[in-house]
């Protein structure tokens, strides 16, 4: 139970300094997480596997798809978070 409110409390805090920053000037400030987040995508699955060197199969590649699509899940809210703000401020 309070391993689940330490995430909840981490993904809280992710939310607002997106939004503080999406609100900033600078648009270029808003997609500063949301790009972190698509950097680690590509390369998270790519460290876990350079070392066990696989035969590249059809399996190792879908769950290769699967751990990027999950990671990138963050990217695209934090992306509509953005998205919204922005729009909002007009």
């Amino acid at each position: 139970m309070k391993r689940t409110l330490v995430i909840l409390g981490i993904i809280l805090v992710i939310i607002l300094i997106q939004i503080s920053l999406s609100k900033r000037k600078n648009k270029w400030a808003g997609l500063v997480l949301p790009v972190l987040i698509l950097i680690w995508s590509f390369i998270y699955p790519a460290a876990n596997t350079w070392n066990h060197q696989p035969e590249v199969s059809l399996n190792f590649v879908v769950q290769l798809f699967i751990i990027w699509f999950t990671i990138n899940i963050s990217t695209i809210m934090l992306l509509g978070i953005y998205l919204g703000v922005r729009k909002r401020q007009r």
